[in-house]
């Protein structure tokens, strides 16, 4: 008898290890599209630098380790923050550090100009 047993065991176990895994798949995947939506809303950057401006400051709290807040903190900003983010993010340590982390990135994207002598 205890061999039945086991192997039902054995499948609930699987069945329940598998179920929050992927949900937590579902999760993260949603909370990247939540704020890729808000973040394309940008208007102060060319479209055509959107995606990767967008893709840095959400690898940056998403997978930085070096910031203080995370993706989920973000994506308490409201959407229309990002429509103009210089002057619409909030004058708080969140809305600071979206500010510098969007900074460097587009430092990052952007091309290196010859300095004028």
């Amino acid at each position: 008898m205890a061999k039945p047993f086991g192997s039902v065991l054995a499948l609930l176990l699987s069945m329940g290890v598998s179920g929050p895994a992927w949900a937590a798949k579902d999760f993260a995947r949603e909370r990247e599209v939540r704020f890729m939506q808000a973040c394309l809303s940008d208007a102060t950057v060319a479209a055509g630098q959107r995606q990767a401006l967008c893709a840095c400051v959400r690898d940056a709290f998403a997978y930085g380790g070096q910031t203080t807040f995370g993706l989920t903190d973000v994506l308490t900003l409201e959407d229309s923050d990002w429509e103009a983010p210089d002057r619409r993010l909030p004058r708080n340590s969140l809305g600071q550090e979206v500010r510098v982390i969007r900074q460097s990135c587009i430092n990052t994207l952007s091309p290196a100009r010859p300095v004028a002598r």
